[in-house]
């Protein structure tokens, strides 16, 4: 009676599957039929890839066999596709059972599903990718502007070199210039004051 209650237990908390020892199914519980989406009938007899994933490459299910059929235990995490083509994930332990004489006699696969758990791990690798992305993207816009303004910066300095050089130009032509007038103003003077004497002098000569 406790063995049919601890079955019980077992079956209604986790997704329960049999297989012959050529993979063909024996046995699902009803919780690996809510999972996957097909029926007791349409999964007994069939073969278990009948929930493979096209994603999963055949090396991971070479492996599965390899493992079980050395009598040992299989442990993955495994995607699966339940009969709408949706995607689910499940914890899967394979245990061969051995008959008397220690051959194989049928395998049993016990999971739960981990999904959601699943999906939000690849979410969180995604917003990690895409954080990482963004910090190779401002850094990269980071290093342009800094390009930019080092080269706004260059040509400020030249631009102000030009302007000092235009101003010292023009600081020499106004000297020049005053210099010229100072001339002219001295030259003028100079003029006035022979102007005199000549004027005083081509009189007396006229005389």
């Amino acid at each position: 009676m406790k063995l049919e209650q601890y079955q019980q237990a077992i079956e209604s908390s986790n997704i329960i599957s049999k297989t012959d020892v050529n993979g063909i199914i024996t046995f699902v519980n009803d919780e690996f039929c809510k999972i996957s989406g097909y029926t007791q009938d349409e999964l007994i007899g069939q073969n278990h890839n009948i929930v493979r994933h096209p994603d999963v490459p055949a090396s991971t299910f070479k492996q599965l066999w390899q493992t079980i059929l050395q009598k040992k235990t299989y442990k993955s995490t495994v995607k699966n596709r339940a009969k709408d083509g949706s995607t689910f994930y499940v914890n899967t332990t394979v245990f061969p059972i051995l008959d008397e004489q220690g051959e194989i006699e049928e395998f049993i696969a016990i999971r739960y599903d981990v999904t959601e758990s699943v999906r939000l791990s690849e979410a969180l690798i995604a917003k990690d990718e895409e954080l990482e992305d963004l910090n190779a993207t401002l850094e990269k816009r980071v290093q342009e502007q800094t390009k930019a303004l080092v080269e706004l910066n260059q040509t400020l300095e030249e631009r102000v070199k030009e302007e000092v050089e235009k101003n010292r130009e023009k600081d020499r032509f106004l000297f020049q210039q005053s210099r010229l007038a100072s001339m002219g103003e001295m030259i003028a003077n100079i003029a006035h004051q022979w102007r005199q004497p000549l004027s005083e002098l081509t009189i007396t000569l006229i005389r």
